[in-house]
């Protein structure tokens, strides 16, 4: 049976490189092709009832840590990957990490690496099935292999501004604060649970989203329809989390702030689906309102109050006032 090789060792030479791409050509590239066919022959098994994989989360601190970098990768490769055809540079540059995250040039690198593997894979495959491949195969094939060079570019850009210190200085990303009532918001509900000792933590995980650094960030798969598609920043030392969704290029829903020591507790993967859930039915009302000025404002004022509670202003706030009653008396 025919297996991947790893490339996440660092000490790799580019000799072994070349090698484990050779290796992995025939597995991906041939699973790809095979995918188009799929899509021109008529489903006969679409009435089925199919079972969905639930997402199995780690089972230790000590695993997800050490997942923690493939799961950044996986946070901006799937989004490229999933690009539709003729896209332009500036979409591709939307969905490429923030030259402000600390290991920036390591993503890029690597993402470089994974498109550079897509060409050498397709180029072999044609090579190696071009009796089989009509001119509909070989206009595909150019077409896929034209967007891999595009990104490739792009990222020698990015890479280019980066070595000369010509740093982007990207405007900050727009949060919707999801409202749980008329009245509240729920990350503001869910804080009040949790004790203030991690607020800064959490004040962190939010200027990340902010800032679109996104610190530890992890993409839910699409297996499993509650959280699929949604994602999360973390600080795993801590154990807490925000979840959040991009609903634009540059806004971001906040849906839920939460502890979670242990990724495999059970109470916490079924409160994670219930709270994405509620979300979910959500969403369409909030793009919705997007450009709604009262809705807008509610945001606005909401957000405010988020910020005040975890940089501590208003508890200083409330500090003072007891001072002067004090005082008074």
């Amino acid at each position: 049976m025919l297996t991947y090789q790893s490339l996440n060792k660092e000490d790799l030479t580019e000799e072994e490189i070349l090698v484990i791409l050779k290796n992995n050509h025939r597995i991906s590239i041939s699973m790809k092709y095979s995918i188009e066919e799929l899509k021109k022959i008529k489903k006969i098994t679409s009435e089925q009832p199919r079972e969905i994989k639930k997402e199995t989360p780690h089972s230790s601190l000590e695993e997800e840590t050490e997942s923690i970098f493939e799961d950044e990768i996986d946070y901006y490769l799937s989004p490229l990957n999933a690009l539709e055809r003729n896209v332009t540079e500036s979409k591709i540059n939307q969905l490429l990490p923030s030259s402000k995250k600390h290991n920036y040039k390591k993503i890029l690198f690597r993402l470089k690496l994974e498109f550079q593997k897509n060409i050498y894979e397709i180029k072999d495959f044609i090579e190696t099935e071009l009796d089989n491949l009509d001119n509909e195969d070989l206009t595909f094939f150019k077409q896929e292999l034209l967007q891999e060079e595009l990104k490739i570019n792009v990222i020698n850009q990015k890479l280019e501004k980066k070595d000369k210190h010509q740093i982007d200085h990207p405007s900050k990303n727009k949060l919707i604060f999801l409202p749980k009532s008329t009245e509240k918001i729920r990350i503001l509900e869910d804080l009040k649970s949790i004790p203030r000792e991690y607020y800064e933590g959490f004040l962190a995980l939010l200027t990340s989203i902010q800032e679109g650094t996104f610190k530890n960030v992890k993409r839910f798969r699409a297996g499993n329809h509650k959280t699929g598609g949604l994602s999360e920043v973390r600080d795993i030392s801590l154990g807490i989390r925000i979840l959040y969704d991009g609903i634009t290029p540059n806004t971001y829903v906040i849906i839920s702030a939460f502890t979670k020591k242990v990724t495999n507790n059970k109470g916490s993967q079924e409160q994670l689906e219930r709270k994405s859930s509620d979300y979910k039915s959500l969403r369409p009302i909030l793009l919705a309102n997007l450009e709604n000025k009262e809705f807008r404002q509610y945001n606005e004022k909401k957000g405010q109050e988020v910020w005040s509670l975890l940089r501590g202003e208003k508890r200083k706030g409330s500090d003072q006032e007891c001072k002067k009653k004090l005082l008074k008396k």
